[in-house]
Formats: C-alpha cells, structure tokens, sequence
C-alpha cells in the first residue's frame, strides 16, 4: 500500500480509514459499501480468483455494470502490480511514509 497510502492521503483520505482499509473487510469503520468492495477486492486476488456470488450482486445493484468494470479493472491492475513487485522483490519506496505536497 506504498503509493496507494501516498496518493490517498494526497486525496485528502483520513489516516483512519486508511488504517480501516488494512484491517479489511470487516473494520466497523468502513462503510457497509467499503467493506463489500473489500470483499470484492480480496476475492479477484485470492489464489484461485472467487467472489462470491452475493458480493458481486451487492455491488452491481449498488454500483451499475459500468462501475463494477472499472472496479474489477482497478483491482486487476493493482493485483499485476503488486505480483509483479513480489517477482522481482521490489521494496516499498517509502511513499507511505512521506508527506504529501499538499503539507498533510
């Protein structure tokens, strides 16, 4: 979550929540949204892939078929990045620990 925590606090997100986020789905202090998108989330990236059928009915009600594409396409391009890091031993830069030009 190196560049993820530096451009989210970037984005004004409180450290809060982005603590929220690494205790995952089931943090009380995300919302019932938050935490189906996690599900989502954990699921593309589980090995073997699965989301559970009423996660993704949850969402797609919720969010349309339009954003449930950029969803899963946010994912899967997060899930490469993240796996392809791990393949070659890539470290954290260290972003998310910076502080951000906005002085947060």
């Amino acid at each position: 979550m190196d560049i993820t925590t530096y451009f989210a606090r970037e984005a004004k997100v409180a450290d809060a929540k982005i603590a929220a986020i690494r205790e995952g789905p089931a943090s009380a202090a995300l919302s019932p949204l938050e935490q189906a998108v996690m599900r989502f989330a954990d699921g593309m990236t589980d090995t073997p892939a699965h989301v559970d059928d009423a996660t993704f009915a949850e969402l797609k009600e919720k969010l349309g078929d339009v954003a449930m594409v950029e969803l899963a396409g946010a994912v899967a391009l997060e899930n490469f990045s993240a796996r392809f890091n791990h393949a070659f031993d890539c470290a954290p830069a260290g972003l998310a620990n910076r502080t951000s030009r906005s002085g947060n």
